[in-house]
């Protein structure tokens, strides 16, 4: 079954939160109105990062290295006019503060709708005219007349090419101080916001770095005159490895693997969730707080310890809990290199 279908089914969103994991989820109220559009956003769950320290500064020894790590983004306009759609967001941040930016593409870009240069043509006129008219006679005898004219015209024309009006397509910069980056597009009549990018990244990282999660966070804005209005918002954890670790490679793909029982567990168990977090009339009627909050997987998610609500939660779901925060801390230890065995 899809990610995205088991993340909505799992759990209903609280206004103003995210329920997050690897697969898509819609935040509450994401669209405005019934026409506007609604984009759905996909990244990979599991990602190889390439050592890319500098040889002189490998050799030079330290106590960091550089990675670089591609991200590729697809967003989709699933529902309604793609046309409303005029920004998109995205942010890439280290969860746990160990990656630190270095550098990254793409930067800022601007870009024409005009092909090639704007010509412009000025003239300026200028005329002088002279004239002159004598006449005279003497009575009887003589009678003459004198006339002169005298007219120029100068026409000057000064032809010349200006750059055309340049609209922001992209921005980018970095985030969290300096722990993050964000990506901010634009669309114009020659490009499309839908499609999968590639986003690279290159980090500052411990030398004995091997793995880690870092958060993407995409977020689509609509417009409609003066209006504007969320088109959807999702968020993804993605978990990182050093490229030929196989190791690290093993820790990542078993978080990926945790993410989704614990996805599945949660969307298989709902109506039993949903019973246990209002077991009394009391709790249906809201005169008292629900035994398990609507945003529990958001809070399991952000949390590393356990958390009082949940003892609540059927059996199974709470085996898959707990395997995803045992998960979770092995990888995130080969950010810092802990010892493992100690984080588990």
């Amino acid at each position: 079954m899809d990610g995205a279908i088991l993340a909505r089914d799992a759990v209903t969103a609280s206004a103003g939160y995210l329920v997050v994991l690897g697969a898509a989820v819609a935040c509450a109220g994401t669209c405005a109105t019934a026409a506007a559009p609604q984009v759905r956003f996909d990244v990979e769950h599991v990602l190889a990062c390439s050592d890319v320290t500098p040889p002189e500064a490998a050799t030079a020894g330290g106590d960091e290295k550089l990675i670089e790590t591609r991200f590729h983004i697809s967003p989709l306009v699933a529902a309604g006019d793609s046309e409303l759609v005029q920004e998109l967001l995205f942010r890439i941040e280290s969860v746990q503060s160990t990656l630190r930016v270095a550098d990254f593409l793409p930067q800022t870009v601007l870009a024409s709708e005009v092909a090639g240069g704007v010509h412009v043509e000025r003239t300026a006129e200028q005329s002088d005219g002279q004239s002159l008219s004598v006449s005279g006679s003497y009575p009887s005898y003589v009678h003459g007349e004198l006339g002169g004219s005298n007219s120029q015209r100068n026409l000057d024309t000064v032809r010349y090419e200006l750059l055309p009006p340049q609209e922001l397509l992209a921005a980018s910069g970095t985030t969290s101080r300096g722990m993050g980056v964000y990506y901010k597009l634009h669309p114009n009549s020659q490009t499309s916001l839908e499609g999968a990018r590639e986003y690279s990244i290159i980090w500052r990282v411990p030398r004995q770095w091997r793995g880690d999660l870092v958060q993407i966070v995409c977020q689509a804005t609509g417009e409609s005159g003066k209006d504007r209005f969320s088109c959807g918002a999702t968020a993804f954890l993605v978990a990182l490895h050093l490229d030929g670790d196989m190791d690290a490679k093993r820790l990542a793909v078993d978080f990926e693997r945790a993410e989704a029982d614990l996805l599945r567990q949660a969307s298989v168990h709902r109506k039993a969730i949903e019973r246990n977090s209002r077991p009394t009339f009391a709790h249906e009627l809201r005169l008292v707080d629900a035994k398990i909050p609507d945003n529990w997987l958001y809070q399991v998610v952000g949390q590393g310890t356990e958390l009082r609500f949940e003892r609540d939660l059927p059996a199974s779901v709470r085996d898959a809990v707990g395997r995803y925060r045992r998960a979770k801390r092995a990888l995130m230890a080969q950010g810092t290199g802990r010892d493992v065995g100690k984080q588990l």
